[in-house]
C-alpha cells in the first residue's frame, strides 16, 4: 500500500508499506521489530532515515503458543483516541506505539504470557505507589528472574526491577480467577492487554 511521507527536509515522497507483515514467514520481520527498525524508511532527497507509524497487522502468531494469531499496530499518536473509545481497531492483541509492539513480540520469543506479564506490572505500580506516567517494560528472563525496566520514576534513570520466576508462575496459573477480579477484569480483557488502561482512568 501506497503511504505519503514528508521527510524534515521538506521532501514529500511515496512509500510502499503493506497492511500486514507475516512473522512466521521470514525472522527479518521479528528482527526489525526488537531491533527498533520496524517501518524505517530513508527519504531518497536527502538521506535522513524517517520513522513513521502506520497502523499495520503483525500476523503468524502461533495461537497455541500465545493465544492468538495477530498483533494490530496503531500508532502512539492514536493513543488516546483509542483509548476514549474514539478509534476502534480489531485483532488479537492490539500494541500502541512502537515500544509496547517491541514488548509484545520480546514476549512471544521469550514464551511468557502477556497477560501474566501486565498483572506483575499493575502489582509493581502498586507497590511504588507510582503515579501516571510511570511506565513498566519487559527486557528479559535472566538467571530465573524476569527483568522490567521502569520509565519515569526519574527523569535521569531507567528504574530495574528484577522479579522471581516462581512468582511468574504463580500469577501465570491465577489469571482464571483475575479474570473475575477487578482491576484486572479490565486489564486482561483483549484485544488491549495493557496496564495503562488503568493508568488512563486514573488520569480522566
Amino acid at each position: 500500500m501506497k503511504r505519503s511521507l514528508t521527510c524534515h527536509c521538506e521532501h514529500m515522497f511515496e512509500a510502499d508499506i503493506p497492511d500486514s507483515y507475516d512473522i512466521s514467514r521470514t525472522s527479518d520481520i521479528e528482527e526489525s521489530i526488537l531491533n527498533g527498525s520496524f517501518l524505517s524508511i530513508r527519504c531518497p532527497k536527502c538521506g535522513t532515515l524517517l520513522k513513521p507509524e502506520f497502523p499495520v497487522r503483525i500476523i503468524g502468531f502461533s495461537a497455541s503458543r500465545c493465544g492468538y494469531t495477530d498483533i494490530q499496530f496503531v500508532p502512539e499518536l492514536e493513543r488516546d483516541a483509542y483509548l476514549l473509545g474514539k478509534r476502534s481497531y480489531s485483532g488479537g492483541r492490539i500494541a500502541i506505539g512502537m515500544a509496547e509492539l517491541m514488548e509484545k513480540v520480546a514476549l512471544y520469543k521469550a514464551k511468557l504470557d502477556d497477560r501474566a506479564v501486565e498483572v506483575l506490572k499493575y502489582l509493581l505500580l502498586e507497590k511504588m505507589e507510582a503515579t501516571d506516567g510511570v511506565r513498566i517494560f519487559f527486557s528479559q528472563t535472566e538467571k530465573g528472574t524476569i527483568e522490567f525496566h521502569i520509565h519515569g520514576l526519574r527523569s535521569d534513570k531507567i528504574g530495574i526491577s528484577k522479579i522471581p520466576w516462581a512468582l511468574y508462575q504463580k500469577v501465570e496459573a491465577d489469571i482464571p480467577k483475575r479474570l473475575k477480579e477487578d482491576p484486572f477484569r479490565e486489564i486482561l480483557e483483549p484485544p488491549y492487554v495493557s496496564v495503562t488502561k488503568i493508568s488512563m482512568e486514573v488520569a480522566s
